[in-house]
This record gives structure tokens, C-alpha cells and sequence, in this order.
């Protein structure tokens, strides 16, 4: 499963920032830069991200469980 940062690198920043801005979802791209920094998607973007099919509920979810686990 993909990271965090994999997942919105392969998306694509720029891309990400945008499709979710036509989705009524504001986010600006640098904060979308930064999760890819931070290997971390706040979960109130998972079901845009989703619905924009950039990732699957499982992978925000595996890629989040990694995230945390590595921390511990």
C-alpha cells in the first residue's frame, strides 16, 4: 500500500490542490504540498480523495496506520 506522500505525489500536487477546489473543497495547494512533507492527509479530506478516486478509504487508512506506527 502507498504512503501519505505517495499518494499525493502520484496525484500530483498541483492536481490534487485543483480537482479538489472543483469539488467545493477548498484546500490550498501548499497545504496539500505539506501533507505530502508530512506523510499525513487530514481524514477530513479522505472522502474527496476517494470520491476523486486518487486513493481508496483502505490506503488513507493503511498509509495513516503506518504513519503511526513509525512515531511509535
Amino acid at each position: 500500500m502507498r504512503t501519505h506522500t505517495q499518494i499525493v505525489r502520484d496525484y500530483g500536487v498541483t492536481r490534487l490542490a485543483k480537482d479538489l477546489a472543483g469539488e467545493h473543497v477548498p484546500v490550498k495547494h501548499a497545504s496539500v504540498a505539506r501533507w505530502a512533507d508530512r506523510n499525513s492527509i487530514p481524514g477530513t479530506y479522505w472522502h474527496p480523495i476517494a470520491a476523486l478516486k486518487a486513493a481508496t478509504f483502505e490506503e488513507l487508512a493503511q498509509g495513516a496506520d503506518k504513519r503511526t506506527r513509525q512515531v511509535a
